[in-house]
């Protein structure tokens, strides 16, 4: 991508055009999100909700340098009817763009939505900008060699600017995740309503309201409890309530939330981050009482299956199943 943005500057510059210019300026942002993205899947910084949040204000200050300069330009060029000139190789680098960007950015923010990672999503979306940008950026580029329609290029100019503004604004409130449920985990369509309900809830430790269910659900077993810690910097216990409320309907149970609150409520509590769930006060991983890496961080989970920000719904009916027969 630095590549990329290094032609598109070349040739806006060439041929005048801050379109051109702006679009090559996006490329070498997205190769520098690349990097803080990698930056923050390394070592102890992979569970680390500070880093998180760093690299996700890192990445939302990149839109915010682009969104000023190039909206500037783009007014100077239209008070000042300032013409580009014809860019073949624009032409060309951007249908490329529009090309090979939606797939990056469709696998990013998948990859995202399965980590709980807000930065992750918000590099994805950089690259889907990037597509849209490419599809406005070819029509001005294409309509100024055939019909000499130079004042789209400005104006393309001030629609990257406004994007760029709003993309900046999503990613620095941590936007990026959104409320949709794991690809990995098979949940039914309630599942992303119910979590957007609890997102749309008080995010001071209180349940959403949750509509009463019209299945039947089993009695309560006596003496089983399921719990779910979280924090809240990381998004992804939203997403795993719908499916312990389906688990805990089969056993009749109520599922309770405790929100950690501090690195001094984590060692106390043994969180081991962001979602834990207990089943009578024993957390579903395997293993997991061997651990002493408590603290406030998104918690990753490996199984079999491959790497996720949500335990394995297979842990959590085990458990259940377990609890309910002892």
């Amino acid at each position: 991508m630095t590549l990329e943005g290094a032609i598109a500057i070349l040739a806006g510059v060439l041929a005048g055009s801050v379109a051109l210019i702006g679009f090559g300026i996006d490329s070498a942002i997205e190769g520098f999100a690349s990097a803080i993205i990698v930056w923050r899947f390394t070592g102890a910084r992979m569970f680390s909700a500070h880093a998180e949040q760093r690299a996700q204000k890192l990445v939302a200050l990149q839109f915010f340098i682009l969104a000023p300069y190039v909206g500037f330009e783009s007014i100077q060029a239209l008070v000042q009817s300032e013409r580009p000139g014809v860019s073949w190789l624009g032409i060309a680098l951007s249908a490329s763009s529009l090309i090979v960007m939606p797939y990056l950015g469709v696998a990013k923010q998948r990859i995202a939505d399965q980590i709980g990672s807000a930065a992750t999503k918000g590099e994805g979306r950089q690259n889907m900008l990037c597509a849209y940008l490419a599809a406005a950026l070819l029509v001005g580029l294409l309509a100024n060699a055939a019909f000499g329609a130079w004042w789209l290029d400005p104006i393309v100019g001030l629609l990257i600017a406004a994007v760029a503004v709003r993309e900046g604004l999503e990613a620095w409130r941590g936007e990026g995740c959104s409320c949709t449920a794991d690809p990995l985990v098979a949940l039914r369509k309630e599942s992303a309503q119910d979590a957007c309900a609890q997102r749309a809830g008080d995010h001071r430790g209180h349940r959403a309201v949750r509509a009463p269910s019209t299945r039947h659900e089993a009695p309560a077993e006596p003496g089983v409890t399921l719990e779910v810690l979280y924090f809240d910097g990381c998004p992804s216990h939203e997403r795993l309530l719908p499916v312990l409320r389906d688990l805990a309907g089969e056993h009749g149970l109520a599922v309770s939330q405790r929100r950690i609150d501090s690195a001094a409520d984590a060692e106390h509590a043994r969180f081991l981050g962001s979602p834990s769930v207990r089943v009578n006060g024993v957390d579903v991983e395997p293993g997991a009482h061997q651990r002493t890496d408590f603290g406030l961080k998104c918690r990753l989970y490996r199984s079999p299956a491959g790497q996720s920000g949500l335990p394995p719904q297979r842990w959590i009916a085990d458990a259940l199943q377990q609890a309910s027969t002892r």
